[in-house]
């Protein structure tokens, strides 16, 4: 559920709530099926802010994640944080320039994260959108991000977007 304030109805400004439970069943995946995991149960509640002022757009957003662990032998309890930012300054009415920041907390007591070794903690991102036409965008990305698998590393990708009717 998104609860979302639009101080005006006109414009893409908004504030907001996002609220959200899973019931996540385990099947097919061998590191959980190992541990005795059956499923698990998550809930996040989170504030958003997508924000647009002249030629400047913040968005941003914070959601602290908690897993309720199922598993054959007990019940286990983690929780972690998780949140990004990113600033963007249109540059003309077809180029942007912008740099976002990402980060999860609390990886390290997380069981629920320890089953996807892969997934980025920390990323710091600068990038370049073209917009080609009204639907269409070009994207440069350089970023370093973080595993808990793999450690630092940097990314660089080129990106092409497109909306369809």
């Amino acid at each position: 559920m998104r609860l979302a304030y639009l101080p005006d109805q006109l414009d893409e400004n908004q504030i907001g709530l996002s609220l959200n439970w899973s019931e996540l069943e385990v099947d097919g995946n061998h590191d959980a099926e190992q541990q005795g995991l059956r499923r698990v149960e998550q809930v996040s509640v989170g504030v958003y802010l997508d924000w647009r002022r002249q030629a400047w757009r913040f968005l941003s957003s914070v959601a602290p994640v908690i897993n309720r662990m199922k598993r054959q032998a007990d019940n286990q309890t983690d929780s972690f944080v998780s949140g990004y930012f990113q600033a963007e300054y249109e540059l003309r009415h077809d180029w942007t320039v912008f740099g976002r920041l990402e980060q999860t907390n609390n990886t390290g007591s997380s069981d629920y994260l320890e089953l996807f070794p892969h997934t980025v903690t920390d990323r710091q991102m600068l990038g370049l959108r073209f917009d080609l036409a009204r639907q269409h965008a070009l994207s440069l990305e350089v970023s370093r991000a973080e595993t808990p698998a793999d450690g630092d590393f940097e990314q660089y990708l080129l990106q092409w977007s497109a909306v369809f009717p």
